[in-house]
């Protein structure tokens, strides 16, 4: 379990600093970096509810993009409930704006 001093740069809103404890997995160890982005998903009302989608780091040509299409979005919600990462209502939730955006 490592404790993680983040940005938290939710879409539409203004960046802000957050310190949590994540589990990670060992094979993502030796892949983390200072300064790597990642995909998550982010709870408004508790600055420290993030969780990371090890599985979606951000590359320059992504965050320029504003993170993938639909469909990438959907998976990458996907994979973060089949991974526990998310509840159903979250998993719910985050749907519902990626296809608000359509």
């Amino acid at each position: 379990r490592l404790e993680l001093d983040l940005t938290v740069e939710p879409e539409g809103r203004a960046p802000y600093r957050a310190q949590i404890k994540q589990v990670v997995a060992l094979s993502e160890l030796g892949s983390l970096h200072p300064g790597d982005r990642y995909h998550g998903l982010v709870d408004l009302d508790r600055p420290d509810g993030v969780s990371i989608d090890w599985h979606a780091r951000i590359d320059d040509r992504q965050a320029a993009a504003g993170g993938g299409d639909v469909a990438t979005r959907l998976a990458r919600i996907d994979a973060l409930r089949r991974d526990g990462l998310i509840s159903d209502d979250e998993y719910a939730t985050a749907r519902a704006e990626i296809l608000d955006d359509l």
